[in-house]
């Protein structure tokens, strides 16, 4: 943006920024992912720009056609202001607010603004231990009252031996539907009131070209 500048301006179709796990299964601590990487949207189109505010501090400000959606659903867009800072080499935080209309045109739950907050923040607590925290809430008022959820993810890892890591993530999401003269609002993310997985993940690395991982976990709705 500029000759000299670092500011970016980027266009086009972006992964969601929302919660701390990528598409790479390199980049993955564990085999499978949390069930809020599934609830969360997956890609937003539109626009952001990208501005340092600082030597280890980005914040970024963006408009996009809602969530997981090519073509607007809706007359409205959904903005999107988030700020990422490296404390140090043990302390890493991320944090997302999303705001805009998310339901259809003419849904029964009307037009309502769908609020999101999204906070993560990656601790080096010890030379081979790090913990990953995620923190994840929201709510929109519609024709049938509130509609809310509140989610969490824990993730470690545990460099057990050369190039050979154990890891774990639980997560668990709760959502309440909005009730107005018995009519109820439809779920905004699982046909369920809450979902919740555990996993434990041992892996063994073969430098930078290959690993193997294998994996057990436990679903619950």
């Amino acid at each position: 943006f500029g000759p000299n500048s670092d500011v970016k301006v980027e266009a086009g179709v972006f992964l969601s920024p929302i919660g701390p796990e990528n598409m790479a299964i390199k980049d993955q601590w564990t085999l499978s992912r949390s069930n809020l990487f599934f609830a969360f949207p997956f890609f937003h189109l539109g626009v952001r720009m990208i501005v340092p505010a600082g030597e280890n501090t980005n914040v970024t400000v963006g408009a996009y056609n809602g969530w997981d959606s090519i073509l607007d659903k809706n007359d409205q867009k959904t903005i999107n202001v988030a700020v990422h800072h490296i404390f140090s080499n043990e302390v890493e935080l991320d944090a997302q607010y999303f705001a805009g209309v998310e339901r259809e045109r003419g849904a029964a739950e009307g037009a309502p603004i769908r609020h999101l907050l999204d906070v993560w923040v990656k601790f080096h607590i010890h030379p081979r231990v790090q913990i990953l925290l995620d923190f994840d809430g929201g709510f929109e008022n519609g024709e049938m009252g509130m509609s809310s959820w509140l989610s969490g993810g824990v993730w470690t890892r545990w460099h057990l031996a050369s190039e050979v890591y154990l890891a774990t993530q639980s997560d668990f999401l709760t959502e309440t539907r909005g009730n107005t003269d018995s009519k109820t609002a439809s779920y905004i993310f699982f046909p369920t009131d809450w979902v919740s997985s555990h996993a434990l993940c041992l892996e063994k690395r073969f430098g930078d070209f290959a690993a193997a991982k294998i994996e057990v976990r436990h679903d619950s709705a």
